[in-house]
């Protein structure tokens, strides 16, 4: 079961990390809509794991050649293991 989304609150000291970017870009809006997307890649990408049936050899710490090699796929997928 998915987690309810909360976005937490915006980091203070953000302008630091901005650099010449004026914060004002960045309000509180733009920030959970960020929050957001990183939330739905994420859990996308869990859902991607356990439909790949991948979920027990990453519990396990397996590799992205034993995930290969799990998974029955060819060595071309390799880079989309590993990034």
């Amino acid at each position: 079961m998915l987690r309810p989304f909360d976005p937490g609150e915006r980091p203070t000291g953000l302008g630091a990390w901005l650099g010449e970017i004026p914060e004002t870009l960045f309000d509180d809006r733009i920030y959970v809509c960020c929050e957001l997307v990183e939330r739905y890649a994420t859990d996308l990408a869990l859902a991607l794991v356990g439909r790949l049936g991948l979920a027990p050899a990453l519990a396990a710490g397996a590799t992205a050649e034993e995930m290969l090699a799990a998974g029955g796929f060819v060595a071309a997928f390799q880079p989309a293991l590993t990034a």
